[in-house]
């Protein structure tokens, strides 16, 4: 009986554990086949000239296409700036970087 109870315990263990399939992903947008990871700085004032496209589409994994985010939904107002893009969030406009060269793959 105890044998019983202990396997039992094991298989509902086990269970437990590989139903656990929530991953978090950096908050990040692909624009011109490039990622470009969210950051929490504020950039300021930016020109409605430097505007340059909206999001596309939302994902609640790691952006696969390009227009594509994961922290923001279709309709945001992307810019260019000399630090690199920008999205405007709750009237505030924050910086994105580039993936850094060397990266290895696409999604961490």
């Amino acid at each position: 009986m105890k044998r019983r109870l202990a396997l039992l315990a094991l298989v509902l263990w086990l269970t437990g554990c590989a139903s656990d399939t929530e991953t978090d992903y950096a908050s990040a947008l692909m624009w011109n086949d490039t990622i470009y990871y969210l950051s929490v700085q504020e950039v300021g004032d930016v020109p409605e000239s430097a505007v340059i496209g909206t999001v596309t589409a939302e994902t609640e994994t790691f952006p696969r296409e390009n227009g594509q985010a994961n922290c923001c939904p279709p309709g945001t107002p992307v810019a260019e700036t000399e630090e690199g893009l920008a999205l405007l969030l709750d009237d505030a406009w924050y910086l994105c970087r580039p993936k850094a060269a060397g990266s290895a793959g696409q999604a961490p």
